[in-house]
């Protein structure tokens, strides 16, 4: 049974075998929900358009899911560091898994709008932000000491594996039908929710004394970025950057729907998404390889996925989506992992 959320987590000594089997299990349910997610980014963005033919609502919903980490993330971060992490990550797939439910049923039936979209959008966006928020504290009690570099490598190889396999098998999908795919990421996000279930609760203090409000623990975390002027920039900008990448991702719908006319706008997007994900992957194994971070190629990076990009608007093919998508893809990546 899960407890209300409390404050001051104080995490639970664990054999290494049985947090390692416990990672695992984590591990399988992060891969499965994480595929799932690409089923939504594929079908999300085709939705928007197919309900108005506005490539603007496309845009705007691609943006809603950054505009919500953006707004909320830091005040969802105290609370989730505040709580059982389980119950935080348990509760943020569940309605997850509901919300996707009921737009699936709205797809089936056809009694969506764009307000129902861009709330989906914006409701996804910040479940994510709380979900995170409590994975770090939560993989800090399943992960043995010595072993820490492997769980990490395993996390990594998960959103690898949803970059590349995800959008294809999502485009796929959507041949069945729009309802099809976020039906199926309503399931990957249930699968996710049992599999976090069996994870160990963190043992809550219950002493308050020691431990301001969230109120002034937020107040106090924006005034540290305040006097942090060069943090703040670097926070502006990078969420900048993402919400450029993302929205440019999207409207790669109406381009291939109007102007390379694809016969299937769900496999041909979805095929575009996962080579903009072996961009990312490739983007990410340089990365890797790098000794210091490097803001100033992030910026050249960023400088080619534009030009690109142009070039991509300038001569339309399917040939030069291809190569704009990985360089995007590979760009992005490349600047979140140096700025």
């Amino acid at each position: 049974m899960f407890h209300p959320l409390t404050t001051a987590a104080a995490e639970l000594p664990i054999p290494d075998a049985t947090a390692w089997g416990r990672f695992r299990a984590y591990w399988l349910g992060l891969t499965i929900s994480t595929i799932g997610d690409s089923f939504t980014l594929v079908a999300l963005p085709i939705a928007a358009y197919s309900v108005s033919r506005s490539s603007v609502l496309v845009g705007l919903v691609d943006m809603m899911e950054i505009l919500s980490g953006v707004l909320l993330g830091s005040f969802l971060g105290i609370i989730a560091d505040r709580s059982d992490s389980r119950t935080v990550m348990f509760w943020s797939d569940a309605v997850r898994a509901v919300m996707l439910l009921g737009i699936a049923a709205m797809a089936y039936t056809g009694s969506w709008n764009e307000w129902t979209i861009l709330a989906l959008a914006f409701g996804l966006g910040t479940l994510r932000a709380f979900h995170d928020g409590a994975e770090s504290s939560m993989l800090s009690v399943i992960i043995p000491p010595n072993r820490e570099m492997q769980a990490f490598a395993r996390v990594s190889s998960a959103e690898s594996i949803s970059r590349l396999v995800g959008p294809f098998i999502g485009g796929i999908t959507l041949e069945l039908g729009l309802w099809v795919a976020f039906g199926v990421d309503a399931m990957t996000f249930v699968v996710a929710s049992i599999i976090i279930a069996t994870l160990p609760r963190q043992r809550m203090s219950s002493e308050r004394g020691g431990h301001s409000s969230i109120r002034a623990e937020f107040a106090e975390a924006v005034d540290a970025m305040r006097e942090r002027p060069t943090y703040l920039a670097l926070v502006g900008v990078g969420a900048f950057g993402n919400l450029a990448g993302l929205t440019m991702g999207g409207l790669f719908v109406p381009f291939a729907t109007e102007v390379l006319d694809l016969e299937s706008v769900g496999i041909g997007f979805g095929l575009l998404l996962a080579v903009a994900g072996l961009g990312g992957v490739t983007a990410n194994w340089v990365s890797n390889r790098q000794e210091t971070h490097d803001p100033r190629s992030a910026g050249l990076a960023m400088a080619g996925v534009a030009a690109f990009v142009l070039v991509t608007g300038l001569v339309p093919s399917l040939v030069t989506s291809i190569i704009g998508m990985f360089v995007m893809g590979g760009g992005i990546a490349y600047w979140q992992a140096n700025y």
